[in-house]
Parts: structure tokens; C-alpha cells; sequence
């Protein structure tokens, strides 16, 4: 993002570290309450692999938040490749979310085209 000086600005290494440290702690809990959502035994196939979907996003999001607290930088491939998968993941989320929606508001036909 430029400055008005015409500068770009470049977080600050205990930014990046704050940040870190924050993802781990937000993606630690995500991943902590969907095991435990799916451990309690969801009886429908479609909320547990809600929950299993959400899980190995925040797994694969952690190694970028790790990379951030620890070198107090972001410019690891690995790490943002794994942030590129996890995305998949969440949206896979997002579209179990839109079927259960579908099917509660009977709109499956529409949903299925």
C-alpha cells in the first residue's frame, strides 16, 4: 500500500510476529472445537464432514501463522502453498453449509444445477 511520500509500507517484525502468534492461537481453537464437534458424534454424514473439512483447514493454515511467530517475516512458498489448500478446504465447508441450507429451505433443485 503506497504512502502519500510514495513509500511502501512493510510490516515491522513484531507485527508479523503479533500476527503469528494471534493465527496460531484462532486457528489452534478452530481446530481444537472441530475435532471436538466431530468427536461428539454429529449423527449426520454431512455435518461431520463440515466439521472434518473445517479441521484440516485450520491444520493447514497453522504452518503459515507458525512461519509468522517464529521468523518474524512471511515469505515461505511451503507455508503460503498451504494456505492455497486451505482454502479449498474451507470452501468445501462453505458448500457442505449451502447444501444443508438448500435442503432446509427445499431448494435442492436449484441447488443441484
Amino acid at each position: 500500500m503506497a504512502e502519500d511520500d510514495g513509500t511502501i509500507y512493510m510490516p515491522s517484525k513484531s507485527e508479523y510476529i503479533f500476527t503469528g502468534t494471534v493465527g496460531i492461537c484462532v486457528y489452534s481453537l478452530i481446530l481444537y472445537l472441530s475435532i471436538a464437534s466431530a468427536w461428539v458424534g454429529f449423527k449426520s454424514k454431512s455435518t461431520r464432514r463440515f466439521f472434518g473439512s473445517i479441521g484440516i483447514m485450520a491444520l493447514l493454515e497453522l504452518p503459515r501463522y507458525f512461519d509468522m511467530a517464529v521468523d518474524g517475516t512471511y515469505n515461505s512458498r511451503v507455508c503460503y502453498s498451504f494456505h492455497i489448500v486451505a482454502g479449498v478446504f474451507f470452501f468445501l465447508a462453505f458448500s457442505i453449509v449451502c447444501r444443508q441450507w438448500s435442503g432446509l429451505l427445499q431448494l435442492g433443485s436449484y441447488f443441484r444445477m
